[in-house]
């Protein structure tokens, strides 16, 4: 029976992207008391301490990195990948290239944290972020075709709207843990929503990412 970790240490969890996907928006949206920024001048991250109370009765805990406006990915220094247990890679519904360049984000990402002795890849959750607008320019069809194999999950976003703001979060847990049934079982204190989803943007939201797990056990492009 699997048990959840008892180890104090917190997974570190790195967030790219290029500039403007939304990335530090995304994690300003987290409301908790124990919340901790510090910048690392030497490498121009920022750091953030994000916990998570389970169903366990434990919380996990998540040390985030961001990007801090170094979005270019030849400019940032290896030290922000290398030691990651997981990654969100996000991207902006309402931009093609910032969907086409995830594929760049990757490569580097899987070239930096593969784990030779083990043959194990870190979770990457790709998350498509901004469907709150309405002038959608990545399409179902266009993640269906394009998304790789080579990632944990797909999700949807919405920053502003709080839309599946806990998944990606969830979906790494689960898989750092190895327990499928992990939840988090307290309401996750976010800051009010700045904007609301109406049904049908919710519903195609749903579609896309059953759409793109399905797609992910058939074969695939190997890039984007």
């Amino acid at each position: 029976m699997v048990q959840f970790p008892q180890e104090s240490r917190p997974f570190k969890l790195i967030l790219i992207g290029d500039g403007g996907t939304g990335k530090t928006t995304y994690l300003k949206r987290i409301k908790d008391g124990s919340f901790r920024r510090e910048y690392i001048a030497t490498i121009g991250v920022d750091v953030s301490d994000v916990s998570f109370r389970t169903n366990f009765g434990q919380n996990i805990n998540f040390q985030v990195w961001d990007t801090a406006g170094q979005e270019i990915y030849s400019q940032l220094n290896d030290v922000y990948y290398i030691g990651a247990d997981a990654a969100i890679i996000m991207f902006d519904v309402t931009s093609r290239i910032t969907f086409k360049n995830v594929s760049v984000w990757l490569k580097k990402l899987r070239l930096l944290t593969s784990n030779t002795a083990t043959m194990r890849d870190i979770p990457v959750i790709i998350c498509g972020n901004k469907i709150d607008l309405k002038d959608r320019k990545v399409p179902q069809a266009l993640i269906k075709q394009k998304l790789n194999k080579n990632i944990t999950q797909y999700v949807d976003i919405s920053a502003k709207s709080n839309h599946n703001y806990e998944i990606p979060f969830l979906v790494a847990a689960r898989k750092l843990t190895g327990l499928d049934n992990l939840q988090f079982a307290e309401n996750i204190n976010l800051q009010p929503p700045e904007a609301t989803l109406d049904a049908e943007t919710i519903y195609e939201s749903q579609q896309v990412m059953e759409d793109v797990s399905k797609a992910q056990h058939m074969n695939l492009p190997d890039e984007l």
